[in-house]
């Protein structure tokens, strides 16, 4: 049961990096003038989604509150790691990004420690 507190903040976690890709990506570039950076900012703080963001890193931090008073840091920690692997393999899914070899080996390379330290 304790571990749903590190499951709820990968959740929350990966949930505000893959939305926070899709409303930038849907408002387009950072603009290089001064005032449009600005209107850029104000939209972006102004949307839903991302008051949504805003929302899952409270809830996120809360979750790891909950995961630290019950686990050591150095145990719980490395799970948070398993928030890449999240972001990854969703991103590839909902924004067609390349899964490569390269990147295929080191998400395989962190599962494999994340295990290790687990067990120790």
């Amino acid at each position: 049961m304790d571990h749903l507190f590190i499951l709820a903040t990968i959740v929350f976690t990966a949930y505000g990096q893959l939305v926070m890709k899709w409303q930038a990506s849907q408002l387009g570039t950072l603009p290089a003038d001064t005032p449009g950076r600005i209107q850029y900012v104000i939209h972006l703080l102004l949307n839903p989604w991302i008051i949504s963001v805003l929302v899952s890193a409270l809830l996120g931090m809360f979750s790891w509150m909950g995961a630290l008073s019950r686990f050591r840091l150095s145990y719980a920690y490395p799970f948070y790691s398993l928030t890449f692997v999240v972001v990854f393999l969703a991103s590839a899914v909902l924004f067609h990004e390349s899964i490569t070899l390269n990147k295929s080996i080191g998400m395989i390379l962190l599962v494999a420690g994340i295990i290790f330290i687990g067990q120790g």
